[in-house]
């Protein structure tokens, strides 16, 4: 009895180190007290409130009445704010017309290249989301930190310049304006940007260089901000992940440093309509908060003109020691050091007969057959609840509302397995054997890793306190259990985390990744439980957990209010032919849909443009009732010149409120001099986007403009003489439900618009033949 009380202990003990390594990562907001010096979530929050009452994407009415908002509280502070505005268009020919605010606080001594350039974006993303957390969390850490920072009546020694973007979630546009056109972009040295990728969870500190971080991570050390979350990990992966950020533009075309702080929890909310200010953790927002009071003051004092260097560092995260950090140096003789542990642990194991070499081989065999189990359970099992539940599908971010119950079900399932495993292959072989196989991977994971993704190489951390823990259980047959837990706080603490996430980040498609990394770190800890004679009772009952997370997930598994299903509806008009559609994203039909669909036609080539920047195409169309809808006035202007090209000047006047107008051609490679807006465009040859899929795409779209009601677009460019071309033109509207030709009734409450596609929109086609 007194084993089985202490052994629930050890258990204890476990699962409260790793509810540390969670808690430990952010603020906890308590209360809504304001205070007068220290950074007030309340106040923020009332900041998140105002600008996130309605959608507010780049040309609505209600972005002017945001903007007005920000630019007033930036005055009310005591600092002039001004706003920049022009044209724009970027490498995948988007263009627009962004307006971004800009203040100013002048600093007591500048220096050259030491501005200090603070950053978040007040445009939401089109066409529904409130945009609460994506980025009005990120304007209202700004706002609220300022306000703390000039409380202390302390002048800073750099200008510190806060930038407010536009056009953020169309194509970074604001950014690119800034960087491109406004003169105090010459005289920054570091960019604070803020960001959010869901509403809730702990913000992740990115690094954004073209150079070495040692600089950026030392400096980012001495700052001393109280929840650091970041890693020379999280720094690699984004490296190799097409999401860009406002920041990714300053570092791309002014070489200039910089970091971004993004939540990412609640994904199901990013660019959702559930983006809203009731969704948004006040834990998140104090975290921003966190960061930003901390390192105004840093930054704001030093000098940041000498950040570049070709050096690098490895550093991590760590609860109570804040961050940990090492050079690249240290790489290769810590993977030596594990190495030769090894062999030396091997031979003093073998000769003392502590383990055998059928016991090695036992941990071989138990070794094969938890990879195959885990991974298989990952690989497969997601892929398995998607045929019992296919409306997950529908969740364009891919991570359902009951997703971290699936996580903690896989994970369970996955722990139960393995105990089994494990009970199995001990009664067969000395517990100590079964180390070395899961050591001898680890080890070959740590040197790989030192070669090809550098960012990972302080997992061999853990790994060397791993050999500690044989070396104790080689001297000591009977170690205290309280001592392994002791040393395998670091493989807790580091690989915890990790495991939620993963799959929070990258979507439930990729759990394999996550169990792949929870197996890694239970043969870390294995040796915890080295005095668990009887593992199987263990295995069954962390099974039983696993099922229970099941059950709790199916029983929300429904769409409901709290938990609304995304759809999607498009009519599109061909002027041309006189023909009309309504059009879907949706592989899920409920009853607003399923009267437009009766019969279930496939869509697929029905879609010039991918829809999203994930390359989501139509899912289903059908005929619609053809509607008198206005387009848009085509003015072609055509003069031959001097040689073997014609030019010509087109004005396209939209005759209804458009959103966006979308240009094909499928001979784009032709045009040359092109002028769009008064603005010279090099090439029309859009740059391959990292996540596009459809190829019509990148060969054919000549431009998409989101424009602001009824603006004229006007194109100048020169085709070869007697080429016959023709010219695509789609006007975008976003006010299907509000039309009144075509009555679409309004969602029911259970119900939000999809996002990442275009949708509650009318299109209309029309061809301009040059």
């Amino acid at each position: 009895m007194k084993k089985i009380i202490f052994q629930l202990f050890i258990l204890l003990g476990l699962t409260f180190l790793i509810l540390l390594s969670f808690t430990t990562l952010m603020p906890i907001v308590k209360s809504l007290e304001e205070t007068e010096n220290e950074f007030s979530v309340k106040r923020a929050l009332n900041h998140v409130e105002e600008i996130a009452k309605e959608p507010h994407y780049t040309g609505s009415e209600n972005q002017s009445r945001v903007r007005n908002y920000i630019v007033e509280q930036f005055q009310n502070l005591g600092l002039d704010a001004h706003t920049q505005n022009g044209f724009i268009i970027n490498d995948y020919n988007i263009m627009s017309n962004p307006e971004n605010i800009i203040a100013v606080l002048e600093g007591s001594d500048p220096k050259p290249k030491s501005d200090l350039l603070v950053m978040a974006h007040y445009d939401s993303a089109p066409h529904s989301s409130f945009g609460a957390a994506d980025d009005a969390s990120g304007v209202a850490a700004i706002l609220e930190s300022l306000r703390v920072f000039l409380e202390k009546e302390e002048t800073p020694k750099n200008n510190i310049i806060f930038l407010i973007t536009d056009a953020e979630e169309i194509g970074l546009l604001g950014a690119q304006l800034f960087v491109e056109e406004h003169p105090l972009v010459e005289n920054i040295g570091l960019v604070l940007n803020f960001e959010a990728r869901g509403s809730s969870g702990p913000s992740n500190a990115i690094l954004e260089t073209n150079y070495g971080n040692k600089k950026l991570v030392e400096a980012f050390v001495n700052a001393e901000v109280q929840y650091p979350v970041t890693s020379s990990l999280m720094y690699d992966i984004y490296k190799t992940m097409p999401n860009d950020t406002d920041a990714t533009v300053f570092r791309e075309e002014k070489n200039i440093p910089g970091f971004f702080f993004a939540f990412i929890d609640e994904h199901y909310n990013y660019h959702a309509a559930t983006d809203t200010y009731e969704n948004l953790s006040l834990n998140s927002l104090a975290h921003q908060g966190a960061y930003l009071t901390a390192l105004l003051p840093y930054f704001g004092n030093n000098d940041l003109s000498s950040l570049e260097t070709r050096d690098n560092r490895i550093f991590f995260d760590f609860p109570f020691f804040k961050i940990v950090t090492y050079d690249y140096f240290w790489i290769f003789p810590l993977v030596i050091l594990g190495w030769l542990g090894f062999f030396l642990l091997l031979g003093i194991g073998l000769r003392r007969q502590n383990f055998d070499k059928n016991d090695i081989l036992q941990g071989f065999k138990a070794l094969v057959i938890s990879l195959v189990l885990v991974g298989g359970l990952g690989f497969l099992g997601w892929k398995l609840i998607l045929q019992f539940y296919p409306q997950y599908a529908e969740i364009q971010q891919g991570f359902p509302y009951n997703g971290h119950l699936y996580i903690a079900a896989f994970v369970a399932l996955s722990g139960g397995l393995l105990f089994l495993t494990y009970h199995a292959f001990s009664k067969r072989s000395g517990n100590k054997g079964l180390l070395v196989a899961p050591l001898t991977l680890w080890l070959i994971i740590c040197t790989i890793l030192s070669f090809t993704f550098k960012g990972a190489s302080y997992f061999i951390i853990p790994v060397l306190l791993f050999e500690v823990i044989l070396a104790l259980l080689i001297w000591k047959n009977n170690l205290n259990p309280w001592i392994i837990l002791l040393l395998s706080i670091p493989c807790i603490f580091i690989f915890s985390p990790l495991v939620l996430f993963v799959p929070v980040a990258l979507g439930l498609k990729m759990i394999f990744i996550a169990m792949l990394l929870f197996l890694l770190q239970f043969w870390m800890i294995l040796a915890v439980f080295e005095h668990f004679k009887r593992k199987n009772w263990l295995g069954f009952l962390v099974l039983g957990l696993g099922v229970f997370f099941l059950v709790k997930a199916h029983l929300i598994s429904e769409f409901s209010e709290d938990r609304p299903k995304p759809n999607s509806l498009v009519y599109t008009l061909d002027k041309e032919q006189n023909k009309a559609k309504w059009n879907t994203y949706d592989h899920i039909f409920d009853q607003w849909t399923q009267p437009y669909f009766t019969e279930r036609k496939s869509a697929k080539g029905e879609q010039k443009d991918g829809g999203s920047k994930y390359g989501e195409n139509f899912t289903y169309t059908q005929s619609a009732p053809i509607r008198n809808i206005p387009g848009v006035k085509i003015d072609v202007e055509k003069k031959s010149n001097q040689g073997d090209k014609t030019t010509f000047l087109i004005k396209i006047n939209p005759e209804r409120d458009l959103s966006r107008i979308n240009l094909f051609s499928d001979q784009i490679e032709e045009f040359s001099d092109v002028e769009i807006n008064n603005l010279p465009v090099e090439s029309l040859i859009p740059k391959t986007s990292k996540m596009a899929k459809s190829t019509t795409v990148k060969s054919s779209r000549i431009l998409t403009y989101y424009n602001s009601g009824q603006d004229t677009l006007k194109l100048k460019f020169s085709l070869p003489k007697h080429l016959n071309s023709e010219m695509e033109v789609y006007g975008i509207s976003n006010d299907l439900l509000h039309n009144p030709y075509l009555n679409v009734p309004a969602r029911e409450k259970y119900m939000i618009p999809r996002p990442f596609v275009l949708n509650d929109a009318i299109i209309t086609k029309q061809i301009i033949c040059l």
